[in-house]
Parts: C-alpha cells; sequence; structure tokens
C-alpha cells in the first residue's frame, strides 16, 4: 500500500479509489487513523527515506527500530532470491 499512490502517481485518496478493501483499511490511506495508519505511515517514510519520521512513526506502534530493519532485512533477503 505505501507504494500504490508513488506507482500510480496520483493523490493518496485517489490510489484506493478503484480497490476492493476492508473498511479499516480503505480508510487508512486517507487519514492515517489507527494502527494500520502508523504502519503505512511508516512504510512511506522509510520508502522516502525520512527517517528521522520514521523513527517516530515507530514509537507510535510500539516498534523498535532494529526490528524494523530486521524486517527490512528479511524482506529485501526473499526478494533477492526470487531474483
Amino acid at each position: 500500500m505505501s507504494l500504490v499512490r508513488a506507482m500510480l502517481g496520483v493523490e493518496r485518496k485517489k490510489s484506493v479509489s478503484g480497490l476492493v478493501l476492508p473498511d479499516d483499511m480503505s480508510r487508512t490511506p486517507m487519514s492515517y487513523g489507527g494502527e494500520m495508519g502508523s504502519m503505512l505511515r511508516l512504510c512511506e517514510c522509510l520508502d522516502g527515506g525520512e527517517f528521522a519520521e520514521a523513527a517516530e512513526a515507530t514509537k507510535e506502534i510500539g516498534v523498535d527500530p532494529a526490528t524494523v530493519w530486521g524486517h527490512q532485512c528479511a524482506a529485501f533477503d526473499r526478494v533477492m532470491r526470487m531474483i
């Protein structure tokens, strides 16, 4: 979800307009509300290289930055194994 609007080159609200999503997920891109919104904010900050903001987002969801880094490394590793 964090890259949908970047890939489509459209505003956040329009990026989900054609997707069929559960209510909590379809509201998330509009307001960053709730835990899913905080996770989306974290992903967008990481995608955009906004690391100070990403650190703040990790506090909001109660995740240690080292844990986030570990998950990112694992995801990168999975992608590299696929290509």
